[in-house]
């Protein structure tokens, strides 16, 4: 039997659950590790410090509509590859902290990016390459992130410990851009059909017209077919009330499990 090759957005999925593994970096709770011997060099507050995080978040709430039509035209590649650079450069720019303005300039930018234009590669790249199975590999992808949040600490602790905390910085930013802005360069691609395929591996469309004319003799509807995924302009999504539950929903959530 013939060898079934790996459709390709299986590959979308494992970039996007490495960008959110890094996207971790600039969440609160790995910038806890950092607050105490940061306020012990410089005589901060943690008020001073975890403030950057509420600026990084607000900016990036801001830029959040004005990203996902970008990312509909353009496609995810150069702008998360971009980005991510951007992030790492900032943390490892924090090795060199001296000032308070630096970092809410360095991390509030890094944590702006995380959670406008990151979070939307993730949720935008996945829903473009799957349908009827886009739960699966949203679940998938979104374990980076979680992942993260779970095992960065620690690896960020350990480094302080051992090397101190401008190291932790810099080592974290090299994480970031090894880890997210190299794989998303090679291997993001805006949609299937960019490179000859159809979202859930269907490699073309005579597949689905098989289905179809099987589903007819058998008077049952095909197993999936590419005209039943509804279209969604921002007006109609705007004058739905489940559009504003799951806004409600998500930033509450958002705000309580990123900080």
């Amino acid at each position: 039997m013939q060898q079934k090759k790996i459709f390709y957005g299986w590959t979308i999925v494992t970039v996007t659950f490495l960008i959110g593994l890094t996207q971790a970096g600039v969440f609160q709770n790995v910038l806890a590790i950092f607050l105490k011997p940061m306020a012990e060099e410089f005589g901060w507050n943690r008020s001073i410090i975890t403030g950057s995080i509420a600026v990084g978040s607000l900016a990036g709430g801001i830029l959040s509509p004005l990203v996902g039509p970008y990312l509909d035209r353009h496609g995810p590649r150069k702008a998360a590859f971009l980005r991510i650079t951007i992030l790492s450069a900032g943390l490892i720019a924090l090795s060199q902290l001296s000032s308070v303005w630096q970092l809410y300039l360095f991390f509030g930018t890094g944590r702006m990016i995380a959670s406008s234009l990151l979070s939307l590669v993730v949720t935008v790249s996945v829903s473009n390459w799957f349908i009827e199975k886009r739960g699966r590999a949203m679940g998938i992808s979104q374990l980076g992130s979680r992942i993260g949040i779970a095992f960065l600490p620690l690896l960020v602790q350990h480094i302080i410990i051992s090397y101190g905390w401008r190291t932790a910085w810099a080592v974290l930013g090299i994480i970031v851009f090894a880890f997210s802005a190299l794989p998303s360069l090679i291997f993001l691609k805006r949609r299937p059909e960019d490179v000859g395929l159809l979202p859930d591996g269907s490699a073309a469309k005579k597949n689905l017209e098989n289905d179809a004319e099987r589903a007819d003799k058998k008077k049952q509807p095909s197993r999936f077919n590419l005209e039943d995924e509804p279209l969604w302009t921002r007006k109609t999504a705007f004058r739905t009330t489940a559009f504003w539950q799951l806004v409600f929903v998500m930033c509450d959530l958002s705000g309580r499990g990123r900080g």
